[in-house]
C-alpha cells in the first residue's frame, strides 16, 4: 500500500494513470441547462448511462466541466470556486451511480457516496439524441427517503461503537433502496423534483460539514501528519500483492478464512489500483483503513489495525461490497 489519490489522499498501491479520464464523452452532457424543448427521440438507456458515468468519471478528475457543474448546485453561489473541486472529488470518488426512469425522455441519476452518505439527484433531459442534466442539487443521505428527515453533522455509521462496516452496509443499501422506489428503472414517466431552490441550498450547507471534514482528512495524509500510516500501508500493499490466502492470514490473522481466498483471487493489478479513502479511530489503540478503487463507488477493502509505535500491526482484512 503506497501513498497519492488522485489529487487529495492516499493510494494503497500504485498511480493510475488517466484517471479514466477517457470515459467523459460529452462535456454538453455536464452543464445544468435550462429546461428546453426540442424535437423528441426514443430513450437510450445505453446513452444516458454513458452520459451519467461521464458525469462522475469527470468529478474524479476533476475536469472543468465537472466544475461548472457544481458550481450551478443550488447554494454552491457561497462558496469558493476554487474550493469546489477540493470538497466533491473524493466524493465523486467513492459515488456509486444509480439510474431510475430509463424508458423516460427525463430519466434520473443518483450520485451517493456511502462513507460521507451524501447524494447528488440529477434530472436529465433527452434532446436531438444527447442527454443534459436540466437540474441537480446535493443532499444528506438521511433525506432520500424524507426530505424533513433530521440531519446529523456526520455519517451516521461513524458513530457506530460496535460494528460500524455493518451499520454502513446498511445505511447504503437503505438509501439505494429509498431512490429505486421513488424512481423506478423501468418506469416511464418523466422525472421531476420539486424541491425548491431554498430548500436544496439549505440541503448543501448541511452536507459542508462533512464534506471539509473529509477534505481535512486528506490533507493531513498528504503532508504525512501521522508517523505510522506510510510504513502501514507499505505493509498492506506487500500483503495484498502476495496472492496467496496462507500469506494474507499470517500477515493479519484475524481474517476469516473465506476473505483471504477472496483477496488472494482477486484480479491481478486489481491491489495495484487501490487507494485510501478514509481512517477512523476505533477505541484508543486500533484504527480502521478504507480503500477502494477510484473508478468504483462500491467494493471497499477494509483492514483494521493496531498502533504500534510508527506503524498499525495488521490485524484483519475485510472485503465489502455495497452493493450486495
Amino acid at each position: 500500500m503506497t501513498t497519492q489519490r488522485g489529487r487529495s489522499g492516499r493510494r494503497f498501491a500504485g498511480r493510475r494513470a488517466g484517471v479514466i479520464r477517457g470515459v467523459v464523452l460529452a462535456v454538453a452532457a455536464l452543464a445544468i441547462a435550462a429546461p428546453f424543448a426540442g424535437p423528441e427521440a426514443e430513450p437510450d438507456a445505453r446513452l444516458f448511462a454513458a452520459h451519467a458515468l461521464a458525469l462522475r468519471a469527470a468529478g474524479v478528475a476533476g475536469d472543468d466541466a465537472a466544475k461548472d457543474f457544481l458550481a450551478g448546485l443550488p447554494g454552491a453561489g457561497a462558496l469558493a470556486e476554487e474550493a469546489l473541486p477540493v470538497l466533491w472529488q473524493p466524493f465523486f470518488e467513492n459515488a456509486i451511480v444509480k439510474l431510475g426512469r430509463l424508458q423516460s425522455p427525463a430519466p434520473v441519476a443518483l450520485y451517493y457516496n456511502p462513507l460521507l452518505d451524501i447524494a447528488v439527484f440529477t434530472l436529465w433531459e433527452l434532446h436531438e439524441n444527447e442527454y443534459r442534466v436540466v437540474s441537480a442539487r446535493a443532499l444528506p443521505g438521511e433525506r432520500l427517503g424524507d426530505p424533513d428527515a433530521d440531519v446529523s453533522p456526520g455519517p451516521q455509521w461513524i458513530e457506530e461503537e460496535n460494528g460500524p462496516i455493518v451499520v454502513l452496509a446498511e445505511t447504503a443499501a437503505m438509501r439505494l433502496d429509498a431512490f429505486r422506489q421513488a424512481h423506478p428503472a423501468a418506469a416511464g414517466e418523466a422525472g421531476r423534483d420539486d424541491v425548491t431552490f431554498a430548500a436544496a441550498s439549505a440541503d448543501l450547507r448541511l452536507v459542508l460539514p462533512r464534506l471539509v471534514w473529509n477534505a481535512a482528512r486528506r490533507a493531513q495524509w498528504l503532508a504525512d501528519a501521522e508517523s505510522w500510516m506510510r510504513p502501514t500501508l507499505a505493509l498492506i500493499e506487500e500483503a495484498l500483492t502476495t496472492h496467496d490466502a496462507a500469506a494474507l492470514t499470517e500477515a493479519a490473522p484475524d481474517t476469516d478464512a473465506g476473505t483471504a481466498e477472496g483477496l488472494a483471487h482477486l484480479p491481478a493489478g486489481f491491489a495495484d489500483g487501490l487507494a485510501l479513502d478514509m481512517t477512523l479511530p476505533v477505541g484508543q489503540q486500533e484504527r480502521l483503513l478504507i480503500g477502494s478503487l477510484p473508478d468504483d463507488g462500491d467494493v471497499y477493502v477494509i483492514v483494521l489495525c493496531r498502533l504500534d509505535g510508527d506503524t498499525c500491526t495488521l490485524r484483519r482484512l475485510m472485503l465489502v461490497s455495497l452493493l450486495g
